[in-house]
């Protein structure tokens, strides 16, 4: 017996949306500096589209990205030791399917 197609819905084409936090060490740098490295690292590994900063405060901030990109942007963070010229610990705090619960997370 041949199962039933299932029908295929907006999320198959366009993916889950994750909202990853995390935390800079030390922070203080500012949206463009972040996005700069951001994407500079993203191109190293090969990884696009690069994840979205959404929400950025200087120490801590969230990334949209999909559901498929998750561990790849888990360990992209790490490998991201210097922005503005100034060395850096970057850490994955936690990862969300909301912005609203995500934002929870970063007080």
């Amino acid at each position: 017996m041949v199962a039933p197609l299932r029908p295929m819905v907006v999320k198959d084409r366009v993916g889950r949306t994750r909202y990853m936090v995390f935390e800079i060490d030390p922070g203080g740098f500012s949206r463009r500096d972040f996005i700069r490295a951001l994407n500079q690292a993203s191109d190293v590994i090969g990884l696009r589209p690069s994840p979205r900063l959404t929400v950025f405060d200087g120490r801590m901030g969230i990334l949209k990205l999909t559901h498929t990109d998750q561990d790849d942007v888990r360990e992209l963070l790490p490998n991201i030791s210097e922005i503005a010229g100034m060395k850096v610990k970057i850490r994955s705090v936690r990862t969300s399917g909301t912005l609203r619960k995500a934002k929870e997370y970063l007080d």
